[in-house]
């Protein structure tokens, strides 16, 4: 049997000769060009930069900036609304309306504002205005015969103001009279009630009224209210002449009794006869005194007090009252106080 036959181990490749690397000589040639090539565009800069450098600088010019216009702001403060609203859009400036409940002022009022009046302001900036809203409807509290004080804080605290004025009166000093609006009365918040309080009897009686235009009753002093039968009654009245007077003049101070009729009298001319009024010069006034003695059997109860004038011995021709004044007045006769005659 044959002998078997090797197989011969292939043979390996042999390595080319070892010859210079193009490829590196070729990327360094390009790489020194393209540094080459820089230069003169380096030259370039540098001359572009060393000519700049050499110029002149220039200042900086500044931007405008636009100039705020101030304005006042005006005082609307109880003015209508429409009306504030014209003076605050003549400043250049806008607003807003805000209602407020309660205020005391007609509904529309300016009540409040902000800013304050006389702050300065950017041209277009905002006013708010607080404006008083519909009235509240309140009831009136009765106070008559309360202590003024005490009338004032109630009458305060349902949102109502008040005006007061005294008067000659028997009932206790500082103690409410009679008011206005009565009690019970529905107004608007913020009205005003009139009150009449008590001066006592020291104080005098407004009267003002007016005789046929030649005399003026100006007021009365009654420094006593309660008289008893048999008493001495005194009352001093302050006339003053209005104008040059051609006649003489009675006084009659009449005292009506708690029925109507008439129970004492005094009828003689002022100051009796010293000074009779064709004498009295115009605008001066004349305390004049009366006396009236009540008889012993005066019934009790309320009497009125009355006076007026009439040429003297004439008693039927009263000098016309043309205006009362402060009181009332019926037959010419002027009422000027109610006084009281106990047993």
């Amino acid at each position: 049997m044959a002998a078997a036959q090797r197989a011969e181990p292939a043979a390996l490749p042999t390595a080319e000769a070892a010859g210079p690397d193009w490829r590196t000589w070729i990327l360094g040639a390009v790489a020194v060009i393209a540094i080459i090539g820089l230069v003169p565009l380096w030259a370039l800069v540098y001359r572009a930069w060393v000519r700049s450098s050499a110029l002149p600088t220039m200042p900086l010019l500044a931007t405008p900036t636009a100039t705020i216009a101030m304005v006042t702001v005006p005082d609307v403060q109880g003015l209508n609304w429409e009306e504030a609203r014209i003076t605050i859009e003549a400043e250049g400036l806008r607003f807003t309306l805000e209602e407020q409940t309660g205020a005391a002022a007609p509904e529309g009022t300016v009540v409040r504002q902000e800013p304050l009046p006389g702050q300065p302001l950017p041209r277009g900036s905002e006013v708010r205005l607080y404006i008083a809203g519909p009235p509240e409807i309140v009831e009136v509290p009765g106070v008559v015969d309360v202590p003024v004080e005490v009338a004032r804080n109630w009458l305060e605290q349902s949102g109502l103001q008040i005006t007061v004025g005294t008067t000659w009166s028997t009932s206790p000093i500082s103690t409410v009279i009679t008011q206005e609006p009565e009690r019970g009365t529905q107004v608007e918040a913020g009205s005003v009630v009139t009150l009449t309080v008590s001066g006592g009897t020291s104080i005098p009686i407004e009267i003002n009224a007016n005789l046929n235009n030649l005399i003026l009753l100006e007021q009365a002093e009654l420094l006593q209210a309660r008289f008893h039968p048999g008493d001495l009654f005194s009352i001093s009245l302050r006339w003053r002449a209005l104008a040059p007077i051609p006649t003489r003049y009675a006084v009659f101070v009449h005292l009506i009794g708690p029925t109507g009729e008439l129970v004492a009298q005094e009828d003689v001319e002022p100051f009796h006869g010293a000074q009779p009024t064709n004498t009295w010069t115009p605008g001066v006034s004349l305390w004049d005194l009366h006396q009236v003695n009540l008889p012993l059997n005066a019934p009790p109860g309320t009497y009125q007090v009355r006076t007026g004038m009439y040429p003297q011995g004439q008693p039927g021709s009263r000098l016309p009252v043309v205006d009362p004044g402060e009181t009332s007045a019926e037959f010419n006769s002027i009422l000027i106080a109610e006084v009281e005659v106990g047993p």
